[in-house]
């Protein structure tokens, strides 16, 4: 089973302004569950990158009382933004390239995410480590499992298994 970049490729993309500040930002980032933010400047071109480790770099956290079991909620100095902790220039690999040309570079860079870009400059998406994850799994499910789903699937589905369901409902 040939896995294309495009099959990994997260598309809706979740976009910061760089004059942001790094509370709203930050606060983008945990509501979508995310690590990553592309960053656009006023004109709306992506000219960075902005991650959790970014945003951990950032963070004023006040001391935890372990006692109590307080936790220590992160702040950010107000006076400063997105643009003064994003990464830039912006890494991007073209969607025609291929999975291992893109887990190469990451390597290769260190780098944990990548956008896609279609025809070189218009951004598409972003493939990051936890992409590359999940496709190392597809691409190891044994073709075995992959038949007893789809034998599990059939069955589910037709009036044999409404009987099997109906005899475990009742204890049979």
């Amino acid at each position: 089973m040939k896995i294309s970049l495009n099959d990994f490729t997260s598309r809706n993309l979740a976009v910061v302004n760089w004059l942001e500040g790094l509370d709203q930002a930050y606060s983008l980032m945990n509501k979508k569950g995310i690590r990553h933010l592309p960053v656009a400047d006023d004109e709306g071109a992506i000219v960075g990158l902005i991650s959790d480790r970014d945003f951990q770099r950032a963070m004023w956290i006040e001391q935890p009382d372990f006692a109590s079991g307080r936790v220590a909620q992160p702040s950010f100095d107000p006076n400063r933004t997105v643009r003064d902790f994003m990464s830039w220039p912006v890494t991007s690999i073209d969607e025609k390239r291929s999975l291992e040309d893109a887990a190469l570079f990451m390597l290769d860079k260190k780098i944990s995410a990548l956008l896609v870009t279609k025809n070189g400059d218009e951004v598409v998406g972003i493939i990051t480590t936890e992409d590359m994850l999940r496709a190392l799994l597809a691409a190891h499910e044994s073709p075995a499992s992959r038949a007893v789903a789809k034998i599990e699937g059939a069955i589910a589905q037709s009036p044999i298994g409404a009987i099997a369901q109906a005899l475990g409902n009742a204890g049979i």
